[in-house]
C-alpha cells in the first residue's frame, strides 16, 4: 500500500483548506511567508517576536477574526450542499438564461426575470404548470442522490414524459424584447423618482404643475375668434366729495354765514350813504 507521506500533517491539511478558499488559512499563509522571508535576513527570534507583536494589534486581530468568520461561513455553505429549486419561476429563469447564453445572446438575469414578468397571463399559467413539474422532478433527484442534477436534462426528461414541445427560448425572448426594455426603463425611472414600479406594467404619470393648473377655456364655434371676456373684478365704491362737504381747513358753516351777513349789511349801508 502506498505511503501518503505527509498527507495527514498540519501543512497538508492547511494546503487542502487553502485550495478550498479558506480566508483564515490564506492570512496565516501570509504570516508564514513573512516569517520565512524575514528569517533569511534577520534573526529568527526577532522575526517571531515581531510577528507575535503584530498579531496583538487591534487591526490585525480584527482581520484574523473576520477571516475565520468568513471561512466558517463558506464551510457551512459547503456542508449544506446544493440548494433545491424553490419555484417554477426559478426553474424557468435558470433554464432560459442557460439557453440564451449558449446562443451568445448578451442578457443578464434581470432581463430573463423581466421576460417572465411581461409574459401574458395565459402563457405564464402554462409555464407555471410546466416548470412547477420540472422543479418537483429536480428536487426529487437532488434528495435521492445528494448531488444537483443538470437542470437541462431534467427539463428534457420532463417534457418527453409529458409529451410537451421543447421551448424556443431565443424566439420567446426576441418576441418580448421591446416590452422587457420598456419595463426595465420604467422601473429605473420609478426608482429614480422614489416610487414603486409595477411588474412590467406602465403606471400613469403624475400630473405636472402646468397640467394640474386650471385648464384654459376651450374655443367653441360660438366663441371662436372672439376675444375672451376679462374676468370681472369687484369694484370698490368711489366716494366723491360733494362741494358742500367740509374740506380740511374750511371755516365752520355758522361762521361763514355770519360773515356773509355782515358783508351784505355793509354793502346796504354804503348804498344808503351814497344816496
Amino acid at each position: 500500500m502506498a505511503d501518503n507521506g505527509d498527507a495527514d500533517t498540519p501543512h497538508a491539511a492547511a494546503s487542502h483548506r487553502a485550495s478550498k478558499g479558506d480566508p483564515a488559512v490564506m492570512v496565516e499563509g501570509i504570516f508564514e511567508l513573512l516569517r520565512c522571508t524575514l528569517s533569511e535576513a534577520l534573526k529568527p527570534e526577532l522575526v517571531e517576536r515581531a510577528l507575535d507583536k503584530a498579531r496583538k494589534q487591534p487591526a490585525v486581530r480584527a482581520m484574523l477574526a473576520q477571516a475565520k468568520l468568513r471561512g466558517s461561513g463558506a464551510a457551512a455553505k459547503a456542508a449544506r450542499g446544493p440548494s433545491p429549486l424553490r419555484s417554477a419561476y426559478n426553474a424557468f429563469v435558470q433554464e432560459c438564461f442557460h439557453h440564451l447564453k449558449a446562443a451568445n445572446i448578451q442578457v443578464g438575469l434581470m432581463e430573463v426575470s423581466g421576460l417572465w414578468n411581461v409574459l401574458p397571463e395565459t402563457q405564464k399559467a402554462e409555464f407555471n404548470k410546466r416548470f412547477g413539474g420540472v422543479k418537483d422532478a429536480y428536487n426529487a433527484k437532488l434528495a435521492a442522490t445528494g448531488t444537483a442534477p443538470v437542470l437541462s436534462d431534467v427539463v428534457a426528461e420532463y417534457e418527453a414524459a409529458q409529451d410537451l414541445q421543447p421551448l424556443d427560448y431565443m424566439r420567446l425572448y426576441n418576441k418580448h424584447k421591446d416590452a422587457i426594455a420598456a419595463a426595465m426603463a420604467a422601473a429605473a425611472e420609478a426608482k429614480a423618482a422614489g416610487t414603486p414600479a409595477s411588474n412590467g406594467k406602465a403606471k400613469p404619470k403624475a400630473p405636472t404643475a402646468a397640467a394640474a393648473a386650471a385648464p384654459a377655456a376651450v374655443a367653441t364655434p360660438a366663441t371662436e375668434g372672439k376675444r375672451p371676456a376679462e374676468p370681472e373684478t369687484e369694484e370698490k365704491p368711489k366716494h366723491k366729495k360733494h362741494k358742500k362737504d367740509k374740506k380740511e381747513g374750511d371755516e365752520p358753516s355758522e361762521k361763514k354765514h355770519k360773515h356773509k351777513k355782515e358783508k351784505k349789511h355793509k354793502k346796504e349801508k354804503h348804498a344808503e350813504d351814497s344816496d
